[in-house]
């Protein structure tokens, strides 16, 4: 049994969904964007809690009970969550929220449950940026290292920063194990790149642009392409976007416990202009749209090792209610699939890479 979805246009819908690639030529710029999604694991203490036999005796109904309250009183950021808001500030799209706390607790999840960036999209960038093996990669909010894994073997060198030193360790962890010697991680933000960093022929963001200051990003990473240079954005379908009956489930149970606004940290969500709207107002120009779809299939325990793994549903948001949140997804998750079916379960789902690219004097 599988579950399956309609092919995602993310354009349409999500900015976090772009993927954006930019040239840089003597005379012409040339920038791309596309869709996209996928990731890697390291082992950790990150397991979600699949073993229904491993429970206390009448933990189900408490989480039951705890329902029965969220819908009396209504979800609210749980007492014990890490996420209480001590300082307010913008970034990106978040808004309100503490420094540092956006993927607090998320980056073991990350590394684990975000999955490698598929080959036919690595390809197409190989492809359209004329990668050759030579030159320098820098890698914007790297993360755990899914990004530099998948590109780094057509550089000689790869500059990848991410301020979160728990998702820069796991990176660390990654570049020692696939590409030793060949990765330099620096904790620092992309709005602190400067002339020390050099000159690289490609710059790349992960899913990562809409967390930044994009125009000033913009503005630093432009003076930090050589010639024939790239900024390459990439971002994937999340299951938040509710088009299917098994992701309508999720976004349900993820409002039963959070509430409908989706978190972001501490913070709230607060969606910017699109990233092609921002380029377009920035050296590098309007993009090109260009689409490439990727199948995937997902388990249970993937989707919520996936959540886990998010800035708006991690442990550190649900505190305490974690593991009711997390029985009860599994609950209304298995009660789609027939109950001969259930020990095979998975979900398919299609989502849609899209690329841009324009030809235009540099402005």
């Amino acid at each position: 049994m599988s579950w399956r979805t309609p092919r995602i246009w993310w354009r349409e819908r999500d900015t976090a969904g772009i993927v954006i690639f930019s040239r840089i030529s003597k005379s012409a710029i040339r920038v791309v964007a596309w869709h996209n999604g996928s990731e890697n694991g390291l082992q950790h203490d990150c397991q979600p809690n699949h073993s229904a036999h491993s429970e206390p005796p009448g933990f189900r109904e408490s989480a039951r009970a705890e329902i029965r309250e969220l819908a009396r009183l209504g979800p609210k950021l749980p007492a014990n969550s890490t996420m209480q808001t001590r300082e307010m500030r913008t970034r990106g799209f978040q808004h309100g929220g503490c420094e540092g706390d956006l993927f607090q607790g998320a980056a073991e999840y990350y590394a684990r449950f975000r999955r490698p960036y598929p080959a036919a999209v690595v390809s197409s960038i190989v492809e359209e940026c004329e990668l050759d093996g030579g030159a320098r990669l820098l890698d914007l909010g790297c993360g755990t290292g899914q990004v530099f894994a998948a590109l780094a073997a057509h550089f000689e060198e790869v500059v990848a920063i991410d301020p979160d030193r728990e998702m820069l360790a796991l990176a660390r962890r990654q570049a020692e194990l696939t590409h030793p010697g060949h990765v330099r991680l620096l904790p620092i933000r992309a709005e602190q790149i400067g002339p020390e960093l050099g000159a690289f022929r490609m710059a790349v963001c992960g899913a990562s642009f809409h967390w930044m200051d994009r125009p000033r990003v913009a503005d630093l990473v432009y003076d930090r392409l050589e010639p024939g240079g790239s900024f390459v954005l990439l971002a994937y379908s999340g299951l938040h976007e509710g088009n299917t009956d098994w992701e309508r489930a999720i976004v349900e149970t993820i409002a039963r416990w959070l509430g409908p606004e989706r978190r972001a940290g501490g913070g709230q969500w607060r969606a910017g202009e699109r990233h092609e709207a921002v380029l377009a107002k920035s050296r590098f120009g309007a993009p090109r749209i260009v689409n490439i779809d990727v199948d995937e299939v997902w388990t249970i325990d993937e989707i919520i090792g996936f959540l886990y793994s998010t800035s708006y549903a991690s442990k550190a948001i649900l505190g305490e209610r974690a593991n009711n949140f997390e029985i009860d997804l599994r609950e209304r998750l298995a009660a789609l699939i027939p109950p001969e079916e259930l020990s095979n379960a998975s979900s398919t789902r299609s989502s849609r890479h899209v690329a841009a690219w324009m030809n235009d004097e540099p402005q």
